[in-house]
């Protein structure tokens, strides 16, 4: 019975569950419990954490554990790692666990709450901005665009696929968006899939795929601290001459970027990945306060559909930027000079611990800088 890394992972920041995880109690889970694949969770557990019963299926991350019956899907690319002489250690969103939306999902025409506006033959949600603190939970927005100006918004188990627009734009009213086991598809179309250009946001355990640009941007005035995390990304830069990237961010105020556990994959298009690169063009000179790009898994399988997996502007940079413990295949992992790189001689990027999957081995500069 293989183990699950058990929830004293530093990774994990202890919080109440959300009310995806349908067997989960709005206890948090203690720090030290370990949990199994295959093990079964009753409702006599120890403090009342989990309600029903459910099976554990590998799954584990910030919010604990996904139980067969809540996200209840097999992985999305289970063979993606398989061949290469080395494999990160921990479950790997997108190949070890199932990431994004799942099960029966409701109308957003349904939706009668004061703050929100639905308009079901367009196809548009405005969340005003004197909305504080409400979760869309469980909804199908497929073929919507919302606007919001509110404050502490969730999406939890949400689906969105929009070709023509963007699925989400929090504008620059909004504050502490939080998008969690989400699924996003830009159906080849969309120039970005979410736009934050308010403050703060959190993606976590959601699935963006098959953007005609920026799967996620973080645009002027928008600013604050942006933490991506156990999120599978692929296929952006889907647009004829586009660049896209996984993460675009350009904004002229203090950023903090928490890029951790996260699962790229590159078949066509072209992408430049997670991009901390604010320099310049109308937002000005970006200021990235600090970043930690760490434990991610990233694979390039095309041919000139991806050279790098990351960049940051060094100019940028406030602190220091960590790159570290990450593993890649099929590109770069950082492109050098005014971008960052281990060469980088202001100290202001570092990199350690990452790992070149091909060889197996700890990554020399030549594979890390293109």
């Amino acid at each position: 019975m293989a183990t699950v890394p058990n929830l004293a992972n530093p990774s994990i920041v202890d919080r109440k569950y959300a009310s995806i995880n349908r067997f989960l109690s709005s206890a948090s889970i203690a720090a030290a419990t370990p949990l199994y694949a295959g093990e079964k969770i009753v409702a006599s557990d120890t403090g009342m954490r989990y309600l029903g019963i459910a099976t554990v299926v590998g799954a584990w991350g910030r919010e604990g554990v996904t139980l067969s019956g809540t996200v209840g899907a097999s992985a999305q690319y289970p063979t993606l790692l398989s061949g290469y002489a080395a494999r990160p250690p921990w479950q790997v969103a997108g190949v070890d666990t199932f990431v994004g939306c799942s099960g029966s999902l409701l109308n957003p025409a349904t939706i009668a709450v004061g703050g929100i506006e639905v308009n079901a033959a367009a196809k548009t949600v405005l969340v005003l901005n004197t909305v504080v603190a409400f979760t869309f939970d469980s909804y199908d927005f497929a073929g919507y665009h919302i606007d919001n100006d509110g404050d502490n918004v969730t999406f939890i188990n949400c689906n969105f696929s929009n070709g023509a627009n963007s699925s989400i734009f929090s504008r620059s009213d909004s504050s502490n968006l939080h998008l969690d086991h989400c699924t996003f598809d830009g159906l080849g179309g969309a120039d970005a899939i979410v736009t934050m250009s308010g403050t703060n946001a959190v993606v976590e355990f959601c699935w963006f795929k098959n953007c005609a640009g920026d799967s996620f941007q973080l645009q002027s005035p928008g600013g604050g601290t942006l933490t991506m995390d156990h999120n599978l990304i692929e296929q952006a830069g889907q647009g004829v001459g586009s660049h896209g990237d996984f993460l675009q961010v350009f904004t002229g105020v203090p950023v903090v970027a928490n890029i951790t556990f996260n699962t790229t994959r590159q078949a066509s298009g072209f992408t430049q990945g997670f991009m901390l690169e604010p320099d310049g063009g109308p937002w000005g000179a970006g200021i990235i306060t600090s970043g930690d790009i760490n434990s991610n898994t990233f694979v390039n399988l095309g041919d000139g559909t991806q050279f790098v997996f990351t960049g940051v502007t060094v100019d940028d940079i406030t602190n220091t930027v960590t790159v570290r413990n990450n593993y890649f295949a099929g590109a770069s992992l950082a492109p050098g000079g005014a971008r960052g790189g281990p060469n980088d001689a202001t100290g202001k990027t570092i990199f350690s611990g990452n790992v070149d999957m091909v060889s197996g081995l700890p990554a020399s500069n030549d594979d890390l800088v293109v």
